[in-house]
């Protein structure tokens, strides 16, 4: 791990555009070479930029967020330009998906609060459908860590999120 300024070298990727509620930024370097290093960053409750070295797996989650939030913004500016007026918007968005999508929001936003290795492993349990077992070998150890990681993570954020 590693906890230091943005490096100056990072590899080369499309721009996104974020949610401005994003709480973290992803980058990788040497993506091209036999060792290539994946990078997160993000500001600490105190407002320090910190950022760390993670696994490919997680930096591949990150990455899929990333392209969640911008089909979402992408969706949601198609919907708001396409309305003709208010009526039909509250047509169209349901209290329930409404509801969904802040949940959602907040989720993401409480995600970077757990653990690297808990994080990790909500992920993949949640999101990938992967079992205990695989993650257990995965993380070369046995299933019941791993439930107790991700019991103790979805604890954690259930007080976040309440």
């Amino acid at each position: 791990m590693m906890d230091k300024k943005y490096p100056q070298e990072v590899d080369p990727r499309p721009k996104r555009r974020k949610s401005k509620d994003n709480p973290y930024k992803i980058y990788s370097i040497g993506i091209d070479t036999k060792t290539p290093q994946y990078f997160v960053e993000f500001n600490d409750v105190n407002g320090v930029s910190h950022t760390i070295e993670i696994e490919e797996s997680l930096f591949n989650e990150f990455n899929s967020f990333e392209l969640d939030d911008l089909s979402y913004l992408n969706e949601s500016e198609r919907h708001h330009t396409s309305m003709d007026s208010i009526e039909t918007f509250s047509e169209d968005i349901t209290e329930e998906s409404a509801l969904k999508r802040i949940l959602s929001e907040e989720l993401h936003a409480a995600l970077p609060e757990l653990t690297e290795v808990q994080r990790k492993r909500v992920i993949l349990y949640y999101f990938y459908d992967y079992t205990y077992e695989q993650i257990a070998q995965l993380d070369g150890c046995t299933k019941m860590p791993v439930k107790r990681s991700i019991d103790d993570a979805i604890k954690k954020l259930r007080k976040l999120l309440i």
